[in-house]
């Protein structure tokens, strides 16, 4: 019920819901979990990551929980904890495809920017039209002075995504740097 209720954007009855679950049981993992989701929906990560923790110490082996936990820690600005709880997730599911990708804009943030492009490329690698892999490749790329591979990165993106904002901004780049192949019209 919970991930329809997420899925269906009902999150005041969801809250309701799980409030009334957790309280009657505090130590199921699973009612844990989906309050803390509801409280991240409800745009509430300060309440939320008190039993997406409560989750992860009840049911330490899922890897979404420790997902959403370092979703709630970037939305309260803990971006160490937030790292460590994709490195959490990750080390229970190396192919969490979520967890590497966002794992890989925390590196981004902090400017570690070879650590950040290889979590990108294992991303791309499973699913090849991630649109945050591709286009945040492109900006490292770009901050690592790698023209010849930022323009491939570019046109790898653009062949993905050839509408929108961020390919205005891609091709924008390519013409700055001489490669008019895409014209913004």
């Amino acid at each position: 019920q919970g991930q329809y209720d997420l899925k269906t954007n009902q999150y005041k009855a969801g809250l309701a819901a799980y409030e009334e679950n957790v309280r009657k049981n505090p130590d199921d993992a699973n009612a844990n979990y989906y309050l803390g989701r509801f409280y991240m929906a409800e745009n509430q990560p300060a309440a939320g990551i008190r039993y997406l923790e409560r989750s992860a110490q009840l049911n330490p082996s899922d890897a979404d929980t420790y997902f959403w936990t370092g979703v709630a820690y970037s939305q309260l600005k803990q971006p160490t904890l937030e790292r460590k709880s994709y490195i959490k997730a990750l080390s229970l599911d190396n192919q969490h495809l979520q967890a590497r990708t966002y794992l890989a804009h925390n590196q981004f943030e902090k400017g570690e920017y070879k650590a950040a492009l290889e979590n990108y490329d294992r991303v791309l690698s499973v699913q090849p039209d991630n649109p945050d892999a591709l286009y945040n490749r492109t900006l490292i790329l770009q901050q690592l002075d790698q023209k010849p591979q930022e323009k491939r990165a570019l046109k790898q993106y653009l062949a993905f995504y050839p509408s929108g904002a961020f390919a205005i901004l891609a091709v924008n780049r390519l013409n700055e740097m001489g490669d008019f192949e895409y014209r913004n019209y």
